[in-house]
């Protein structure tokens, strides 16, 4: 008999305490799993957050960049210039109204104030556009093509003075408001859109030496181009870029 009660004896109190502590440790092991897996994901949102900001925030780059080479490129060519009329070229212009009705070819409708997140941006964003109007050489003279008449050389062209000669054509960078209701920076060729150069640009300021004789070289045009994006996560990214260019004759 005092076998068979050794046999079935219960577990000790030592035993329990054992037991017990294990129950213990697990439960704490499995909420400092939980933690840990919490702040895993947590770290993982942030992480992925971060990445759609910076790819929202280098494609805005790219995007004023390019914008910016091609205003650049464009007014390089230009130059300071009188036409037959009389009148001064480049001529700048605020939200579509020339200054000089003359100039009423390049007139249009100013862009819908900006709206939604846009809405928020800063102040800067909001002002009115100073846009461009200027003139190009001309280049008709292809002196080793005499079968197909006069063709472009890639050489502007002089004329017995050695001097430019300007194209009648009247070029002007502005800002309108496109069929999707964004604002884009096109250019236009006497009063018509001959390109698309950027969606998403809210504002276009060029300036000269005149309006700012401390921050623009005689010679020169700054160009200042203000876009902004809002990224999958409705974060808004502004930016402003700008650039002098000296003209052709500047």
């Amino acid at each position: 008999m005092s076998t068979s009660r050794a046999n079935t004896a219960r577990p000790t109190g030592s035993r329990l305490r054992r037991r017990g502590f294990t129950l213990v440790e697990l439960a704490l092991s499995s909420a400092l799993l939980l933690l840990l897996v919490g702040s895993l994901a947590l770290a993982l949102d942030r992480a992925g957050r971060s990445t759609r900001q910076g790819s929202a925030q280098v494609e805005l780059q790219n995007q004023g960049a390019r914008a910016l080479r091609a205003v650049v490129a464009g007014l390089q060519r230009s130059g300071f210039v009188s036409d037959g009329a009389g009148r001064a070229f480049p001529h700048l212009f605020v939200d579509g109204t020339p200054l000089d009705a003359s100039f009423e070819l390049h007139g249009h409708a100013p862009p819908a104030a900006l709206a939604g997140p846009a809405a928020e941006l800063p102040a800067e964003f909001h002002a009115p556009s100073r846009e461009v109007v200027f003139l190009q050489p001309a280049d008709l003279d292809d002196d080793g093509d005499a079968l197909n008449g006069l063709l472009p050389d890639g050489r502007p062209d002089l004329d017995e003075q050695g001097e430019l000669v300007w194209d009648a054509a009247e070029h002007a960078f502005v800002v309108l408001e496109g069929p999707d209701g964004a604002r884009h920076l096109v250019e236009r060729v006497d009063g018509l859109v001959r390109r698309s150069i950027a969606r998403g640009v809210d504002r276009l300021e060029c300036t000269s030496s005149t309006e700012d004789p401390v921050g623009v070289p005689l010679g020169t045009l700054r160009v200042r181009l203000w876009l902004h994006a809002v990224d999958g996560q409705g974060a808004l990214h502004p930016l402003r870029i700008e650039q002098l260019v000296r003209l052709e004759n500047g």
